[in-house]
């Protein structure tokens, strides 16, 4: 079809991508011990360094995370391009998305998110609302408890 481009013919030639330990780590909080947990970006995913900059643990199933905060023992992390909130209990290891929840009909998109600890465990989560405005919803702890409780399934 007219106007169509066609693979095969282009003068252009992508950059062979470095394999790298992180990739456009786009947010970090720093833990216990010296650990950090990061947004890596480039690599979909969240993960946990340690004092030499070694992958400790990590944490998949995003696309392009890139904001994260701590409260407590819980890393809440804006999966920017799945449109979710998502939490991550550092203790047990265990990630759940905070923003669906398919068994109670509950699914809600995030457009772009971002994510703030507020005092006593409360969020406050920045979206993109129809992609015309953005929005603030202020988490309160007890609200933030039971997403977070919640099955996403």
């Amino acid at each position: 079809a007219k106007g169509t481009l066609q693979p095969g013919d282009s003068p252009y030639v992508p950059p062979v991508v470095e394999a790298t330990s992180l990739r456009f780590p786009a947010d970090a909080a720093l833990l216990e011990g010296g650990h950090v947990l990061v947004a890596d970006a480039g690599h979909d995913r969240v993960v946990e360094l340690d004092v030499d900059g070694e992958v400790v643990r990590e944490w998949g199933g995003m696309n392009e995370p890139n904001g994260l905060c701590l409260v407590g023992h819980t890393a809440y992390v804006a999966d920017t391009a799945n449109h979710q909130l998502k939490s991550i209990d550092l203790e047990t290891g265990d990630g759940y998305c905070m923003s669906n929840n398919s068994r109670d009909g509950l699914n809600r998109e995030l457009s772009y998110p971002s994510v703030l600890p507020g005092p006593d465990g409360d969020l406050h989560v920045a979206y993109t609302y129809h992609r015309r405005a953005i929005k603030h919803v202020h988490l309160t702890a007890d609200v933030v408890d039971r997403l977070r409780r919640s099955p996403s399934r």
